[in-house]
């Protein structure tokens, strides 16, 4: 009886252990999948962060441009009077509050690109993360595998060793 019943516990074990392993396995499928995803809307964010470092920098180029423009004519004595004429005393305030709204767009896109490239960081840390957990999740998965085929074996082995005495 106490054969029986050690054939019949290893025969669970073999079964717990091959269920073990075909959860896993799906697990572990769904888990690449999800990777992959990330990886890709990673790649995706790295493009979309560099166009908008590219944009950022063009605005700087231009916000500067126009900043030199406006300054140079603020310094030569006589283009600095005509500033004062009011004529053209509206002109010099539009372009100066075109460039108060340009360093104001300055500023919102240099938070954002920081907020990008943390939000990156952060995307990059959870993927390295993921990606650990797959690898342990696939060890333990083989590991359930192996177990399987051992309890299997070992089930079928002490069945046919002990198969004349479990039937008497």
């Amino acid at each position: 009886m106490k054969r029986l019943f050690a054939l019949l516990f290893v025969s669970i074990l073999a079964l717990g252990s091959l269920t073990s392993y075909i959860v896993l396995t799906e697990q572990v499928t769904a888990g690449r999948e999800k990777i992959a995803n990330g990886q890709k809307q990673l790649e995706d964010g790295q493009k979309m962060l560099a166009q908008g470092k590219a944009k950022l920098s063009a605005g700087k180029q231009k916000l500067s441009g126009a900043k030199n423009i406006y300054n140079g004519i603020n310094t030569v004595a006589f283009l600095g009077l005509a500033s004062k004429l009011p004529i053209s005393s509206e002109f010099f305030k539009v372009a100066k509050r075109q460039i108060d709204d340009g360093n104001g767009m300055v500023a919102r896109g240099s938070e954002k690109i920081r907020a990008g490239e943390k939000q990156l960081a952060e995307g990059q840390q959870d993927l390295d993360r993921g990606m650990k957990r797959l690898t342990h999740a696939n060890i333990i998965r083989l590991t359930f595998g192996g177990s399987a085929i051992f309890f299997g074996c070992l089930a079928l082995l002490l069945g046919f060793c002990w198969r004349r005495k479990l039937l008497q």
